[in-house]
C-alpha cells in the first residue's frame, strides 16, 4: 500500500474579509484512506481585522499548526466541502469508468481532484498550482443536460460518464430518508445563482412543486427562506430553482458550516453518536450565535413547522450556521419536504421524545428552546396560521389537486 500527501490552499471569500488566503491544508493518506489532516492559518489571514475561525470545533483562530491523526473522519469544514458518501461513490465510479483508472471514494485526495470547482459557501480548496475559483455553476441553457444526468444518477442500472456526473452537485444531500439522496446542480442565469433540485422517477408526488409550496408557507410562518420558482418541461419534468442564500453582493459569499460539523467529536471528528435533537442545535446557538434572540425563535418556528408538515428528514446536515465575517448565525431554512409516512420518527427529536411538539401543544406555560413563554406561543400560532393555508400555497406553487390532498392528509397541527 502506498502513502500519499498533498498540500492545498484554502481561500475564503466573505464581505468582511474579501478574497483572502485563509490557510494551508495538508491531507495525508495510506492505502487510499485518509489518516492525517494538517492545517495552518496564513499570517495574512490572522492579521486581518475580520478574521474568524472557519471551523470553531476543529480550527480555533491561532497561529499554531494543527495536526490531526484520523481514520477517514474529517474536520467539519472539509467534510462539508466534499460530497457526501453517496456523492463520493457516484463520482469515483464515474471517474473509474471514464478514465480507465481506479479512484477511491475514501480518498480525499482523489475526490478533490474530481469534484467540480463550483461550490456552495465561501471556501475554495485548491492545489498549490491552481487559482481559487468561485464559479456560479452551469449556464442556464445546460439545465437540460444536468436534468438528464440527474436521471442517470438516480437509476443505478444506467452507466454515467464523469463529465455527466460533474453536472450534478453532490453536496449535503439527504440522509437516505425522505426522497433518498437527491441529485442537485448549481445553475446561474443573468448573474443570479440557483440550486436546481430535480424530481425523481421514484417520487410519490411532484417534489419540486410541493417543496416550493412549503417554502412559501414557511415564509408566511416567519421562517427565513430564499425564493425560488419552477422551471417547467425540462425533459418533460419540473425542476425547482432555489435562489442561493450564500451569494452576496460584490461576488462575495457566506461561509457555511452544517450542524453535523458542529456536533463532531473535537478530537476524532467522528459524527455525533447520540440521539439528535433540536436541543443540540440550541446548545450550539448558545455557544456560537451572534444573534441568539432571533436565532432561537427561528429554530422554534422551524421545529414546529417541520412537525406540522411531517418533514421527518430534519437531520444534522439540514441545518447550518452562516457567517459573513460578522459572526455565526442560523442559516435560512432549506429542504422543507413532507413525508407521506405517518407516525415515523423525526431525524431530530426534542427533549427525550422521538418527535418535536406539534404547534398546538405550545400552550404558553413554559419556555421552549430558550424562547420566552409568550413569544413561544406567538411563534406557534404563526406556524398554525400559515399551515392552515396549505391549499392556498399549494395552488400558488402549481401543486396538483391530487398531490395537495396527499399533503393535507399528513399535516400535524
Amino acid at each position: 500500500m502506498t502513502r500519499r500527501s498533498e498540500k492545498y490552499t484554502v481561500t475564503l471569500n466573505t464581505p468582511a474579509t474579501g478574497k483572502i488566503n485563509c490557510g494551508t491544508l495538508v491531507v495525508r493518506e495510506f492505502g487510499g484512506n485518509t489518516d492525517g489532516v494538517g492545517f495552518k492559518y496564513s499570517a495574512e489571514y490572522l492579521n486581518h481585522p475580520a478574521a474568524f475561525s472557519i471551523d470553531p470545533i476543529a480550527l480555533k483562530l491561532t497561529d499554531s499548526a494543527y495536526q490531526f491523526s484520523i481514520n477517514n473522519n474529517l474536520p467539519g469544514f472539509l467534510d462539508d466541502y466534499l460530497p457526501d458518501r453517496w456523492g463520493r461513490k457516484v463520482i469515483t465510479r464515474a471517474a473509474t469508468i471514464s478514465k480507465k483508472e481506479n479512484f477511491n471514494a475514501n480518498s480525499v485526495i482523489d475526490i478533490l481532484s474530481l469534484v467540480s470547482k463550483s461550490n456552495i459557501g465561501a471556501i475554495s480548496i485548491d492545489s498549490e498550482s491552481e487559482k481559487p475559483t468561485f464559479d456560479l455553476g452551469l449556464e442556464f441553457q445546460e439545465l437540460i443536460n444536468a436534468e438528464n444526468a440527474a436521471q442517470l444518477i438516480d437509476n443505478p442500472k444506467l452507466k454515467i460518464q464523469l463529465e455527466a456526473a460533474k453536472l450534478i452537485h453532490l453536496w449535503r444531500d439527504g440522509s437516505g430518508g425522505v426522497g433518498g439522496a437527491r441529485p442537485k446542480s448549481l445553475i446561474h442565469k443573468n448573474n443570479i445563482g440557483y440550486l436546481a433540485k430535480f424530481n425523481s422517477r421514484r417520487d410519490e408526488f411532484n417534489y419540486a412543486k410541493v417543496e416550493l409550496a412549503c417554502l412559501l408557507m414557511a415564509k408566511d410562518a416567519g421562517i427565513h427562506i430564499n425564493g425560488g420558482f419552477i422551471q417547467t418541461d425540462v425533459n418533460g419534468r419540473d425542476v425547482l430553482l432555489l435562489q442561493r442564500f450564500d451569494l452576496l453582493p460584490n461576488d462575495t459569499r457566506l461561509h457555511l458550516l452544517t450542524i453535523n460539523s458542529m456536533l463532531k467529536d473535537p478530537v476524532s471528528f467522528i459524527d455525533f453518536g447520540n440521539m439528535f435533537k433540536y436541543d443540540n442545535i440550541l446548545q450550539i446557538l448558545k455557544t456560537y450565535s451572534s444573534k441568539i434572540q432571533d436565532d432561537v425563535k427561528q429554530l422554534l418556528r422551524l421545529m414546529l413547522f417541520n412537525r406540522a408538515i411531517n418533514n421527518i428528514d430534519d437531520h444534522e446536515r439540514n441545518f447550518s450556521l452562516s457567517n459573513s465575517g460578522n459572526g455565526y448565525q442560523l442559516s435560512p431554512a432549506y429542504d422543507l419536504v413532507p413525508s407521506l409516512n405517518r407516525g415515523e420518527y423525526h431525524a431530530a427529536g426534542f427533549n427525550y421524545s422521538n418527535y418535536p411538539p406539534k404547534p398546538s401543544e405550545i400552550d404558553g406555560t413554559k419556555r421552549i428552546l430558550g424562547v420566552p413563554k409568550v413569544e413561544a406561543k406567538a411563534c406557534a400560532e404563526q406556524v398554525i396560521n400559515a399551515v392552515e393555508k396549505w391549499t392556498y400555497f399549494a395552488e400558488l406553487a402549481g401543486v396538483s389537486e391530487k398531490d395537495s390532498k396527499k399533503i393535507s392528509a399528513i399535516l400535524n397541527l
